[in-house]
């Protein structure tokens, strides 16, 4: 019974390991998905719906090679890969002509792409952060989104095949420092690439145009009221920076956490000297009784001051987060080079703003899953609904009792995730008090 036991083991492990070829995903069954490590899809793909697709980033979780080379695949879809980590390798399909939006965003350990010569355009940010890319081949001449190969820090060398440069946004190459990644393209048209957007990245930093923050449309999700000063002079950002509160009969301490996120905020976006004893800009905090809701707050923008005030320190902390959107303005740069004086008075339309997240359906690792939450917090949203199971009958303790259903209070004040059968009692009391 041991030896068969072993050789049904020592079977099923080598399917695994060995590559499977297939016309498409339908054809394999649920096990061998699960259990895929490398691939070979030879049949018109599906984009739609349930997708061949969809079902290799959501259903082929531990897959590490994929060969699309002789599917009959004109798309590769927004998203298609997006986060899968295990990824190392693919080979595009040979007709390929669109590569959409964020299609192999944070393929983290995805080790060389080839272009080929038909692909057409190249989706936004559709390989940024894959940081263990070292090659990057691009056959033919397809148009270039922003962000598209941004924040490969792993890179090395760049092969282009065509004399004239493919058009590219100044943000294509984003992260690139000049002289870092070797550029190999056809002999006599080094000068045509010197002077390229994007292209000229990797020979000299680029110089970016002067910009004044636009908070009309920079703004997510956007403020109740907003006013522009007409004709005011827009305020310098590259500067001292001075972060003040006032002493509000001695409680000036309760706002010491959002004087820290502010310091953060303003070293990240700017870099320069913070609460320095130079000349500068002036950030006021402080908390303002008057205000009708506990999460609003107001912040203007007038000569060489910016206050923010918050009727708690929630409000404050949302009026850090929209400053930190007007700073970083349209997002081609870190940050804007002057904002606007302006007025703006926000309170939320409703109290719970929620995102859902579904590791049920595809794993997500709790480090990742902690990482929504300042990015959450970037949008002013504040609930996490965990949707952990498909089983209604699932039960949760949360303190000493016993209840059904999401995690839905989690990020809420009082909240207690103590313990989740599923994912530990210590990871999720470390996600509450994040």
């Amino acid at each position: 019974m041991k030896r068969i036991f072993l050789l049904s083991a020592a079977t099923i492990i080598s399917a695994a390991l060995s590559a499977q070829t297939v016309a498409r995903m339908d054809d394999l069954k649920p096990e061998q998905k699960s259990m895929a490590v490398s691939l070979k899809l030879t049949g018109e793909l599906s984009t739609d719906n349930n997708s061949d697709y969809r079902q290799l980033r959501d259903l082929c979780f531990q897959t590490r090679s994929i060969d699309l080379s002789d599917a009959k695949s004109q798309d590769v879809p927004k998203n298609a890969f997006h986060s899968r980590h295990q990824l190392e390798h693919v080979i595009l399909p040979k007709a390929l002509k669109t590569i959409g939006s964020q299609a192999f965003f944070a393929c983290d350990k995805l080790q060389d792409i080839t272009i080929p010569a038909s692909v057409t355009s190249v989706g936004a940010a559709a390989f940024s952060g894959c940081k263990s890319m070292t090659v990057l081949t691009i056959e033919g001449s397809p148009v270039i989104g922003e962000y598209a190969f941004a924040r490969m820090t792993g890179l090395k060398t760049v092969k282009v095949d065509s004399k004239v440069p493919p058009k590219a946004a100044v943000s294509s190459f984003y992260g690139i420092a000049p002289g870092t990644v070797r550029l190999v393209v056809p002999k006599g048209s080094e000068g045509a690439y010197r002077k390229a957007a994007g292209w000229s990245r990797f020979y000299a930093e680029p110089k970016m145009a002067s910009e004044v923050s636009d908070p009309l449309t920079c703004l997510t999700p956007y403020p109740s009221e907003i006013s522009m000063s007409k004709g005011a002079k827009a305020v310098n950002v590259h500067t001292a920076w001075n972060i003040m509160t006032p002493k509000m009969d001695g409680k000036s301490h309760v706002l010491a956490s959002e004087v820290e996120q502010a310091r953060d905020i303003l070293t990240n976006r700017i870099g320069n000297v913070v609460n320095s004893r130079q000349r500068g800009v002036r950030l006021v905090l402080a908390l303002d009784p008057s205000l009708d809701d506990d999460e609003a707050y107001t912040l203007q923008v007038k000569g060489d001051e910016v206050s923010i005030n918050g009727k708690t320190q929630r409000g404050v902390f949302w009026g850090l987060m929209t400053l930190d959107q007007i700073l970083r303005g349209s997002g081609t740069k870190d940050c804007v080079d002057a904002i606007p004086q302006l007025t703006i008075k926000d309170t939320p339309r409703t109290h719970v703003r929620e995102l859902m997240v579904d590791p049920a359906r595809t794993f997500i690792p709790f480090d990742e899953l902690k990482a929504f939450i300042p990015e959450m917090a970037r949008y002013k949203l504040n609930a996490l609904h965990l949707h952990l199971v498909d089983d209604q009958a699932c039960l949760v303790t949360l303190g000493s009792g016993r209840h059904t259903g999401s995690l839905q209070r989690l990020l809420h004040p009082g909240a207690d995730a103590r313990a989740c059968g599923l994912c530990g009692k210590v990871p999720y009391r470390d996600c509450a008090r994040d």
